[in-house]
C-alpha cells in the first residue's frame, strides 16, 4: 500500500483522537460520525484499544463487543431514533484500519452512496451483522 492509501486506511486513528468529532464515549469506545455517511444517519463506534479489524478478535473481547453495542444503542437513542430503523454490523471486507462497528440507518439517503459496491457493503453478505453473545 503506498503512503496516500496508507494514510487514508489510518484516517480512523485520527479522527478519533480529536474531541470535537465525538458524539459519545466510554471508558472503552467512542462514536462518531461517519465521514462518509452513506445513510441520514450513520455513525462508527472505534474502540479506544488499537484492535486492527475484526479478524484480530478474540473470546477475550467480548465484553468490549458488548460495550461497542451498548453505545451503538445509546446513540440511536441520542438521535431520537428506533433501533429497527438501523443496521448495526461490520464490515466483512474493511477498508479501515481500528475495529469499526457501523450503525447505519436503514434509509440510504446520502450523496456519498455513490456506487453499487456502497450499497453491497450494507446490504449483502458483506455485512455482518452484530448479534452478542
Amino acid at each position: 500500500m503506498n503512503s496516500i492509501g496508507k494514510s487514508w486506511a489510518t484516517g480512523l486513528l485520527h479522527t478519533i483522537k480529536d474531541a470535537k468529532n465525538l458524539i459519545i464515549s466510554s471508558e472503552d469506545a467512542v462514536v462518531i460520525n461517519d465521514k462518509y455517511p452513506k445513510s441520514q444517519h450513520h455513525y462508527l463506534v472505534l474502540p479506544k484499544v488499537d484492535i486492527p479489524d475484526i479478524f484480530h478478535l478474540n473470546q477475550s473481547h467480548l465484553p468490549l463487543l458488548e460495550e461497542l453495542f451498548l453505545l451503538a444503542q445509546n446513540v440511536i437513542e441520542a438521535k431520537r431514533c428506533h433501533l429497527d430503523d438501523f443496521k448495526i454490523g461490520f464490515h466483512a471486507q474493511p477498508s479501515m484500519q481500528r475495529l469499526h462497528l457501523h450503525v447505519i440507518s436503514k434509509d440510504f439517503v446520502s450523496d456519498c452512496l455513490k456506487t453499487r459496491k456502497h450499497w453491497a457493503s450494507f446490504n449483502t453478505k458483506l455485512f455482518l451483522y452484530y448479534q452478542g453473545s
